[in-house]
């Protein structure tokens, strides 16, 4: 297949990305989905990270681009302990076969059960029952984002 610059595709957000290493995380939007800080960058987390949008749409980015270095928009931008500097990037993509809202929503839930093992989560068993039963209880990528947690400003980025 054709691949395809993800600044051009008509994603469905918020849109999920599952990183070769077994992290998952999302965006809410394409600014967030293309643009990082140069740390990010240079761990090249992008080639063979899936991406799947709310409409269940598949790609697999091949490359990523540095487009342009971005002026600081908040004020931890410019954190003079730790100045960052912030890229607006270009993902190649490559479609592939889509998937239900049931697979999505499956695969976040293992990725969130995984992520549970770790003693450093901070959770108690009856917290951790209860984020898995919200995911198994979405109904739309949003609910999912939503229960994720997924804060993205390029410097705060985690899931809770």
């Amino acid at each position: 297949m054709a691949l395809a610059k993800a600044s051009e595709t008509d994603f469905t957000f918020p849109v999920f990305g599952f990183i070769p290493d077994g992290e998952d995380t999302g965006w809410p939007h394409i600014w967030a989905l293309l643009t990082y800080d140069r740390a990010l960058f240079k761990m090249d987390i992008y080639p063979g990270m899936e991406l799947i949008d709310s409409g269940g749409r598949r790609w697999i980015t091949r490359a990523a681009h540095r487009v342009r270095e971005q002026a600081p928009k908040r004020w931890w931008h410019v954190w003079p302990l730790k100045p960052h500097s912030w890229y607006e990037l270009e993902l190649d993509i490559e479609a592939v076969e889509p998937v239900t809202f049931a697979e999505l929503r499956e695969r976040l839930y293992v990725g969130k059960e995984r992520s549970f093992l770790d003693p450093g989560i901070g959770y108690s068993d009856e917290e951790k029952e209860e984020r898995l039963a919200e995911v198994r209880a979405a109904q739309s990528g949003q609910e999912l984002y939503d229960v994720f947690g997924f804060f993205f400003e390029p410097g705060f980025w985690y899931g809770r």
